[in-house]
């Protein structure tokens, strides 16, 4: 009689948690977009619809850099059946929501506190509040779909159910490039976390996959890779300092976006800066202890590298 009893409080306590981190998760999400929700078009920045969206050659890239594909293409068929003013307001709270409630389930088995710290640092960080200064709300759908694809790639579920999951998962991650780009890194790193036996062929199984629903823009974008470059593109979009820490200080952080009008006046002032500093203390004495658990010190030491790969990979690509 004890073990189902047991059985349902544990259960109760892990819904509890998952719960708990996705109130959090509404909560933030509308406090940074309650002045955007009214019914009506925004036009901001990158963020920009028109009440009918045509399906014509751009859509699918032509004409320019596949920056957008398949979004275009997407957001056309979906004003098909509602507003494009409705559509344009879920891919602005879609981001959060998924990312939020994301860590929340990854993390369901830590308990409430883990969630709801989670969710906080998911949805209310530099990195979100940037790219939605910039109108770049679809971008961060690959940033949100990260946990959700890391719970589908280490489900204890069959192969063909993990494929499934992970093909799911990373749907709404490539509607951009970047999105597509992050679904298949976040994909192989966490198949390096499964016991070695299974490590190759999980990687090369799940990621197919996630690379077949990137096809459309990588085939749109060999058709003519250099459609659209322009030489000065990359000192215009370098990364730049956007708090006291410089450069290396503003990436380690999650920030040091190249557009000046993206940057938040917080992260310009010390306490601010001190505050950032002590979360990645945090968050690497973290590390030290959770990599204690022998179950845990692989995936442990790949998210730490993983983190490490794309500063190291930001400075050097898009460094000024």
């Amino acid at each position: 009689m004890l073990a189902p009893q047991l059985a349902r409080a544990e259960t109760w306590r892990v819904w509890r948690a998952f719960l708990a981190g996705g109130a959090v998760t509404v909560a933030l999400t509308a406090l940074l977009t309650w002045g955007a929700m009214a019914p009506g078009y925004l036009l901001y920045r990158d963020f920009v619809t028109v009440p009918v969206p045509v399906l014509n050659a751009a859509a699918f890239g032509s004409g320019g850099a596949p920056r957008s594909v398949p979004l275009d293409l997407v957001t056309a068929l979906a004003a098909m059946f509602a507003p494009s003013w409705l559509v344009q307001k879920l891919l602005l709270v879609a981001p959060l929501l998924l990312a939020g409630w994301g860590v929340s389930f990854l993390l369901r088995h830590r308990g409430a506190a883990a969630t709801i710290v989670a969710a906080v640092l998911a949805v209310w960080n530099p990195y979100v509040a940037e790219r939605l200064l910039l109108g770049q709300a679809p971008t961060l759908l690959g940033y949100a779909m990260i946990p959700w694809l890391i719970a589908a790639v280490r489900s204890p579920r069959s192969r063909g159910v993990r494929i499934a999951l992970v093909t799911l998962a990373a749907l709404p991650a490539v509607l951009t490039p970047v999105g597509g780009v992050m679904a298949l890194l976040t994909v192989l790193v966490a198949a390096a976390s499964l016991p070695f036996g299974r490590r190759i062929f999980d990687a090369a199984l799940l990621g197919l996959p996630v690379l077949g629903l990137c096809l459309p823009w990588i085939l749109n974008g060999l058709r003519d890779p250099t459609r659209g470059a322009m030489p000065a593109g990359a000192t215009a979009f370098a990364v730049a300092t956007d708090s006291p820490a410089g450069v290396i200080g503003s990436v380690l952080t999650l920030g040091g976006v190249w557009a000046p009008g993206a940057h938040l006046v917080s992260r310009t002032k010390w306490p601010t800066l001190g505050a950032e500093i002590a979360l990645v203390v945090v968050a690497i004495c973290a590390w030290w202890f959770v990599r204690r658990d022998p179950r845990l010190r692989r995936p442990a030491d790949l998210a730490l590298a993983a983190y490490g790969l794309v500063v190291v990979v930001v400075l050097l690509v898009a460094g000024p």
